[in-house]
């Protein structure tokens, strides 16, 4: 379990200026302005002075480093004092009251003054009322040894102590409060139990109350606990805290309150302890313990201390550093003064500002990550991660949680399988803080394991009653075969009619139609709903309705819940069989007879195998022993060892069966155990016995081994002699009859039936020796034999299905045929071949019929191509050459039947027949492309522009024309390059010259017309130039007759390439563009001449220069 609270002492090596050995002094902790806490010691009787006495020393203690400083005061600083009290108030000024003195000179013997330190600035002052010298209205009277408390950094409490005026001892048990705001001293008026007058005594803040304990007066010593209720002063004696529950009576030990969650603790040290009217000793004795109270409910608890303790001690004060978490104390007298400094670490006692109170749920699965919610207090106080510990006997583990809220956190418990299902402490650390003190009880399950369930009940035993309802219980168990406790485990019960019991059954009757028409038959299912009840305890029931007299499967599976091995119970699926009867619920029962009979029964049979077992594992068997002897011997110890689960569920099923029954209150349950434990004895001795008769038989087992592997080693090669001769049978060959194939195949399967006896029987040699792998490869080869034979009726079912697709398509018209409809009856035929089993696939069968389906496959696209448009005479021609046979074509015999290609084997000319096709296709193509061509020609003809409203007209072509003509010489040039050319060699030929005659006319004509048109205004219009060029004017009046004549026939005749393809022509154009170019060039020297003349004219055109110079004795013309 979780380790218990201990509180260790510890002794720190301090440093700096101590502080002399002394007693009764003030012990302050304050917090420091860079960080930390720093103890202010003030006071005490100090041993240094001589004589030993009260001072006013003022040390302080940083506990960062425990370093000690003397804090030097040059103003008005307290006189020196013992058993006084100091408080912390707000963190920085400690309030000091009453007290001692060293009773020296005018000193008075017992304080009531105060005096303040102000922690930040070291100084000392005294509170309002008393500067100046001031009378203290309400000053409690002098007084030592007493207790102060502040109560919310508003007011102190004084409460007993003794002194007055004068040197006699009077003890108090009055209470006086200080307003810390007003400087007021009030008496408090209290009520209920008041404690008697006392001082040694201690008190201890906690919200709400103070708390008074031990003390001591001239009378007596006080063990006893008082509460105030600061809100209605109202005192009471804590009955559970006082007396021995606190133990012995105490004084001038030390207690303060520390928080706590959820209730704050009070510690107390040290002390005196003892009674000194009997003891006869006036300290009593001094003690060193440190105790604990319990506010919440008010009582005491000692937990361990461990470490460097210190030794017993009273006068010794006490604070508490919330930081550390640590209790530290100083000095302290026990016959002799003391200067040491000790720390005490408690926060396994206080722990963390949180704790924790309650869990949900209280118990969970080992495989853990159960949501889990831990309530309690205080969880938001800190930041920072939780960690939440489960802690056994044996370990503990740890899981992350997260806080919901201030009183609840949630987390996945952690897996325990490691420890198994134990009752754990849980407890919770957040923000790396302690774990809390307060634990709460969580109780871990073992999970179900589906191997080591049970079920049991009349619901699966046969003879149960249909139409009444039935039981059966499951009982889960973990994987070491423990009854689970508790439920919340998921089972899958599904009940399936297997159908009814005699001919008139409905299912059965479908089952007969369905055969008689030849349909496959599938697997006919009814199902049950069947209702799981949780009983809590680790059984379930389980509750159905069988629907009629049948055969029913019930699966029972375990889900897996909690992260438990899932899968189907130990003996699932159960198969049991229903009755019909009229008292089917008394049958139906769980404590019926059906079930107890059959208990019975189970019990009958575990024992009748036991001793059946039992006798025949005794027989006597030695070296004279013949082989049945020792095989029957042998058998029962497979028996044993094949038998042994079913045993063992027999065994566990009955006896948790029973066990049921008698919790359940069925009489007669112990008797039938009885019996059931002796069968289970029985059955201890077969399982004892088996390796005794196995070591007994070995020397006659080898003798009878060796011969039997000698025998088998001999039955190997007759195997093998006998799978080859096998391979040999005809019904592989494809040249085999379907029917003969068949016949032969029966015939084979005859011969092997008598085989496997003998190979059964080898078999069993085999088992019974314990070599049964020896007989493996002929029992493989006996397997492959018979898959062959039913592989071969399959092959020879696709082979005749083959042969009759290719006879049926060889009937097919030519004209008639359906090349898709061809392909896909091919793509069936080879998918049923390409679907039989590879063992046979080396079979000559198959490689023939797989050759046959090939062949006409790779056929059907040559029929396709064959059968197109593009196929002439000419081509027909081509394949009978490419074949090398003759046959009537489809132009010339419109009946030919697709057997008479099939018969060209046309599979073997695939090249051949593609190339004919490919050619019949292009030419086709060329043919069509020539006929297009001649179609566009007649009907692309010239348009005309009549020149200077003539009858000349200017030729011309549409845009898209010329475009046409650019296209259709490539056209015609790839005709030429073409391999098929020769078949309209003469027609492109024809058409390559027209074209080019129309492209290269045409050229000239648009050059003709271009220069004509420049030259005739000023050849026939000009007379400078006529004038001029005389010569010229007349070879151009020449060329004007001819371009007039050209172009007038050209559109007269309107088709491009008719007028473009005239005998001569180019040879015609070409002389009149020789004669244009001549009339030109003479035309531009004799301008060039006058330009030279006149160098202006450079900047005229030829037109206007004419002009000018036909005009030069009329200069009004040439001015307009």
């Amino acid at each position: 379990m979780q380790k218990a609270p201990q509180m260790e002492w510890k002794k720190p090596t301090c440093m700096g200026e101590k502080p002399s050995r002394r007693s009764g002094h003030t012990f302050s902790l304050v917090k420091a302005p860079a960080g930390g806490s720093v103890v202010y010691l003030f006071g005490g009787c100090n041993s240094k002075t001589k004589p030993p006495g009260p001072c006013n020393d003022l040390y302080k203690l940083d506990l960062a480093d425990y370093f000690w400083g003397k804090v030097e005061t040059t103003d008005a600083f307290p006189p020196s004092r013992w058993h006084h009290t100091a408080n912390t108030v707000n963190d920085t000024q400690i309030v000091v009251f009453g007290g001692f003195s060293d009773n020296r000179g005018t000193t008075p013997r017992y304080f009531n003054d105060m005096w303040i330190l102000d922690t930040v600035t070291d100084t000392w002052s005294k509170p309002p009322p008393l500067e100046g010298g001031k009378t203290w209205e309400n000053c409690p009277v002098p007084r030592g040894a007493h207790s102060s408390t502040v109560v919310d950094n508003k007011a102190l409490y004084v409460f007993g102590g003794y002194g007055g005026t004068g040197y006699s001892r009077h003890d108090f048990n009055d209470l006086l409060v200080l307003d810390l705001e007003s400087w007021e001293w009030k008496d408090i008026e209290t009520k209920g139990e008041v404690p008697e007058a006392r001082s040694g005594h201690q008190t201890a803040y906690i919200p709400g109350k103070l708390y008074v304990c031990g003390g001591w007066n001239a009378v007596q010593q006080f063990d006893d606990l008082y509460i105030l209720d600061i809100a209605t002063a109202t005192w009471s004696k804590s009955v559970t805290a006082s007396g021995e529950a606190w133990g012995p009576k105490r004084w001038n030990h030390s207690a303060l309150g520390v928080f706590s969650v959820p209730f704050w603790k009070m510690f107390v040290f040290g002390g005196n302890s003892g009674d000194l009217m009997e003891g006869g000793n006036p300290q009593g004795t001094f003690i060193n313990d440190l105790v604990v109270l319990e506010s919440g409910s008010n009582t005491w608890s000692r937990p361990e201390v461990i470490g460097e303790t210190p030794s017993p001690r009273a006068d010794t004060p006490m604070v508490f550093d919330e930081q550390t978490s640590s209790m530290i104390v100083f000095g302290g007298w026990s016959n002799r003064w003391y200067d040491d400094v000790y720390t005490c670490r408690v926060s396994d006692v206080v722990g963390p500002p949180y704790s924790i109170e309650a869990i949900s749920p209280q118990i969970g699965p080992i495989t853990g990550s159960t949501t889990t919610i831990i309530r309690g207090m205080g969880f938001e106080s800190v930041k920072g991660g939780v960690t939440v510990r489960y802690a056994c006997m044996k370990g503990f583990l740890e899981t992350e949680g997260n806080v919901l809220s201030d009183t609840e956190l949630s987390f996945p418990t952690p897996n325990y399988e490691k420890f198994g299902p134990v009752a754990v402490e849980c407890r919770v650390a957040i923000g790396g803080k302690d774990l809390t003190c307060s634990t709460v009880s969580f109780k871990y399950f073992s999970v179900t394991s589906c191997d080591q369930c049970l079920a049991f009940g009349p619901g699966i035993t046969d003879g149960c009653i249909a139409m009444s309802p039935v039981s059966f219980v499951i009982e889960a168990r973990d994987s070491n075969g423990v009854k689970r406790i508790c439920g919340m485990d998921d089972f899958c019960v599904k009940i399936r009619d297997m159908g009814g019991l005699d001919d008139e059954d409905h299912f059965y009757k479908l089952l007969q139609e369905k055969e008689a028409g030849g349909e496959e038959v599938e697997e006919i299912e009814e199902k049950l709903w069947a209702e799981v009840d949780d009983i809590g305890d680790g059984t379930y029931l389980v509750t159905f309705l069988p629907q009629r007299p049948a055969k029913y499967q019930i699966d029972v599976e375990f889900l897996g819940s909690f992260d438990g091995p899932a899968g189907p119970i130990r003996g699932s699926p159960f198969t049991i069989i229903s009755a019909d009867a009229e008292n089917g619920d008394e049958v139906n029962e769980l404590a019926g007879g059906l079930f107890v009979g059959a208990l019975d029964s189970k019990t009958k049979l575990l024992k009748e195998f036991c001793n059946d077992k039992l006798k025949g594992l005794r027989a006597p068997i030695d070296s004279n022993s013949d082989v049945k002897e020792l095989i029957a011997v042998k058998e029962h110890l497979r028996d044993v060892e094949e038998r042994a689960e079913e045993m063992s569920l027999l065994i566990d099923s009955t006896t948790a069966s029973l066990q049921y029954l008698k919790a359940i209150s069925t009489p007669g349950m112990d008797r039938k155990l009885d019996a059931i434990n002796n069968a289970k004895d029985l059955w201890n001795d077969v399982l004892t016995q088996a390796p005794v008769t196995e070591t007994a038989i070995v020397p006659v087992t080898k003798v009878w081994a060796g011969k039997t592997t000698d025998k088998m080693t001999l039955y190997a090669r007759e195997m093998k002699r006998l799978y080859y001769d096998f391979k040999d049978r005809e019904f592989f060959n494809y040249s085999a009859s379907p029917k003969a194939a068949r016949d032969l195949m029966v015939e084979t399967e005859k011969m092997l039936e008598e085989e496997k006896k003998t190979l059964e029987a080898n078999k069993h040699l085999c088992s019974i020796f314990g070599f049964p792998d020896m007989i493996n490869d002929q029992l493989t080869i006996m397997k492959q034999m018979e898959s062959d034979i039913a592989q071969m009726r399959k092959t020879w079912d696709v082979t005749e299905e083959l042969d009759t697709f290719i006879l049926r398509s060889k009937d097919i018209l030519w004209r008639e045929i359906d090349p898709e409809a061809l392909e896909d009856g091919g793509k069936f035929q080879m998918k049923c071949v390409k679907g039989l089993h590879k063992d046979v696939r080396w079979s000559d069968c198959y490689k023939t019929i797989d050759k046959n389906c090939k062949d006409f496959q790779n056929t059907i696209p040559l029929i396709q191509m064959l059968g197109s448009k593009a196929m002439r005479p000419r081509h027909w021609d081509m394949l009978m050459k490419a074949t090398h046979k003759t046959f009537v074509p489809p132009h010339k015999d419109p009946d030919l039947l697709l057997g008479g290609l099939l018969s060209l084997n046309l599979h073997e000319f695939v090249t051949d027949v593609e190339e004919i096709c490919d050619q019949a296709n292009k030419e086709e193509k060329m043919e069509i492309q020539l006929a297009d061509l001649t179609k566009r020609w007649q009907a692309i003809e010239f348009l005309a522009q009549m020149y200077q409203n003539t009858d000349v007209p200017l030729l011309a072509i549409q845009e898209e024309d010329f475009e046409a003509l650019e296209a259709d010489q490539l056209m015609v040039q790839g005709f030429m390059a073409s391999r098929f050319l020769a078949q309209f060699e003469e027609e492109v030929i024809g058409w390559q010259k027209g074209l080019a005659n129309v492209s290269d006319v045409y050229m000239f004509v648009q050059e003709i017309q271009r220069t004509w048109s420049y030259l005739e205004p000023l050849f026939i219009g000009s007379e400078e130039v006529k004038r001029e060029l005389p010569e010229d004017a007349v070879r151009f009046a020449g060329i004007d007759v001819d371009v007039k004549d050209m172009l007038r026939a050209a559109w007269a005749t309107k088709n491009i390439k008719e007028a473009c393809n005239l005998d001569g022509l180019i040879q015609k154009l070409e002389g009149i563009s020789e004669q244009l170019d001549m009339c030109k060039k003479s035309l531009a020297d004799f301008l060039d001449g006058r330009r030279r003349q006149f160098p202006r004219y450079y900047f005229t055109s030829e037109a206007d220069l004419l002009d000018i110079l036909s005009n030069g004795s009329q200069p009004a013309k040439i001015n307009i």
